[in-house]
């Protein structure tokens, strides 16, 4: 192809291009010392929340505005009412106590117990559930849970 008619080619193409931009601007409103051009073009849609302010304006009369508190003003509401049958107070259940498995006894001695169905291996200071180990001894080990000490013997052999 010749180095000319490569040239046209391009320079006929963007006419193309500039032409299809033209025609595609020309069917957009356009702004013009505030009014349109087009004046079919510039026709507005509804506004889709009109119906919704309309609404909103509106009063309703059912509404007693006086027997309203204000919801931004803080005022104490005293103590609630109750109007249904009293329960009486229920003592919650006593947390299940951790069972001994086995005590590793050496040099750094560790325990293994089982607490709701979860199996722990701890060592002395360590920490597990809502339990503390503070001691561990040949049969037996010392935990605290809160301020509640208790003493957890290892089960003997047939028991």
């Amino acid at each position: 192809m010749n180095l000319e008619a490569h040239g046209l080619l391009r320079a006929a193409g963007a006419g193309v291009m500039l032409a299809l931009i033209l025609v595609q601007s020309a069917g957009a409103p356009h702004v013009h010392r505030g009014g349109s051009r087009f004046a079919t073009a510039a026709v507005r849609p509804d506004d889709p929340y009109l119906s919704l302010e309309n609404q909103l304006q509106r009063a309703d009369p059912r509404i007693p505005f006086g027997s309203l508190r204000d919801p931004f003003s803080y005022v104490g509401t005293g103590a609630p009412r109750w109007h249904g049958t009293p329960v009486a107070e229920t003592v919650p259940a006593l947390s299940p106590r951790p069972v001994v498995t086995a005590i590793v006894w050496d040099a750094d001695p560790r325990v293994m117990l089982r607490l709701d169905g979860h199996d722990y291996t701890v060592r002395t200071g360590s920490v597990f559930a809502d339990y503390q180990v503070v001691s561990i001894s040949q049969d037996q080990v010392s935990l605290a849970q809160g301020d509640v000490m208790f003493i957890l013997t290892l089960p003997q052999k047939g028991r």
